[in-house]
């Protein structure tokens, strides 16, 4: 009940943004402030839960966590999980909010807002990831002063940023890709959209179980003695590893359509936006490729296309306009629109859940006096009641 209201007060604020002339950014800011209640009177609703609710108090599970998490965990002891879980939660959409703003074109911003909400890859999935979420979160920051900021102090920030959320989640080194996009200067022509149309036929069939062993090493040189807090994820490749393609062929398809207007239009858009794109294109080759826990290194870079997704309708449905730019329009849109709705509804109705989506349904409070703490582990997609 919960995650309904907070969807109608969205779709309340989104249309009062609109009437506003996109004006009216208090609108917005109360859709954050909603989502930070709905992550600070989360109750034992995400996989994840009882294990940093645990971890809070137990100083033995501490140990395998990144020092500044810790070091987070002990001031904030005498308060409790239960603020400790709402201050991260304040950071968390402060900091979204704030990107929001400064990347999504305003008239636009409506559709960004709703693919984070709704599609449960999305904002449920983070809120599951809570340490990952936070270290990506912080790790963003690097990305605004690497290429927005006019600070002087710019880069100094960047990396103070990198160190901070590599120091709470060790997956953030994947945000070192976002030192190098200044260096980026010229848009992909025809031969660079040729070998990225290569590389994403090629994702498809790429096995990553082939490379445990180099991956296996490269975690070692970043964690040393450590490794094995990390080393699980991969061994876990090889078992997981047993299907044709990593994603549906639904899935496959939106990549492919998304892929192209990424491409098509990346000469026709600012510096900024360009690096933005560049991010995303990323993401869609990494998202087909990464299996199991590794998955979740592709956050990193797939967390702006709550930005290009809406930076891409305003290409489409600039003036003039052919009717196949129109039909795109339209389709892309529609897709925006269809995609994360059916996500959400098939997690609300229980037809079609995942085991980190499945308490959803009936999400738990703080304020619930006997709460469902019923545990779901198992694989794929299954319909609960």
């Amino acid at each position: 009940m919960s995650l309904n209201i907070f969807v109608v007060f969205t779709l309340i604020m989104l249309w009062q943004y609109y009437r506003s002339g996109f004006e009216k950014t208090s609108c917005i800011n109360a859709i954050f402030a909603g989502m930070w209640v709905l992550f600070s009177i989360e109750y034992f609703v995400t996989n994840d839960y009882i294990v940093y609710h645990t971890g809070f108090y137990d100083e033995s599970i501490q140990t395998i966590w990144e020092p500044l998490y810790r070091l987070l965990l002990r001031l904030f002891a005498p308060l409790g999980f239960t603020v400790f879980n709402s201050a991260v939660a304040a950071f968390e959409m402060f900091t979204l909010c704030f990107m929001f703003k400064r990347f999504c074109p305003k008239h636009y911003m409506w559709v960004g807002i709703l693919f984070f909400i709704l599609d449960v890859s999305n904002m449920m999935s983070y809120m599951c990831f809570k340490r990952q979420f936070l270290a990506q979160m912080v790790a963003i920051w690097t990305l605004y002063f690497m290429i927005d900021s006019q600070n002087r102090f710019r880069y100094a920030w960047a990396a103070f940023a990198f160190v901070c959320a590599v120091n709470i989640h060790t997956s953030a080194y994947a945000a070192l890709a976002y030192f190098i996009l200044p260096l980026f200067r010229l848009r992909i022509g025809k031969i660079g959209m040729s070998v990225v149309g290569l590389l994403f036929i090629g994702s498809l069939s790429f096995q990553l179980a082939g490379y445990s062993e180099l991956l296996d090493t490269a975690l070692t040189l970043v964690q040393g003695k450590d490794s094995d807090r990390y080393g699980s994820y991969i061994t876990d490749i090889e078992n997981e590893e047993t299907e044709d393609f990593a994603a549906g062929k639904a899935e496959i398809a939106f990549n492919m359509f998304y892929l192209l207007l990424l491409l098509y239009y990346n000469r026709s858009i600012s510096r900024t936006y360009f690096w933005l794109f560049l991010l995303s294109i990323f993401s869609i080759l990494l998202r087909i490729m990464l299996v199991g826990d590794l998955y979740r290194l592709s956050f990193y870079f797939s967390i702006v296309n709550f930005f290009t997704i809406p930076i891409l309708l305003v290409q489409l449905g600039q003036q003039p306009s052919s009717l196949l730019r129109r039909a795109v329009y339209l389709i892309f849109l529609t897709s925006m629109i269809v995609i994360p709705a059916k996500s959400y509804y098939n997690a609300m109705s229980g037809s079609k859940v995942s085991y980190i989506t499945a308490r959803f349904k009936k999400y738990n409070t703080i304020f619930d006096e006997a709460p469902d703490l019923t545990e779901f582990q198992f694989d794929g997609t299954r319909e609960i009641n």
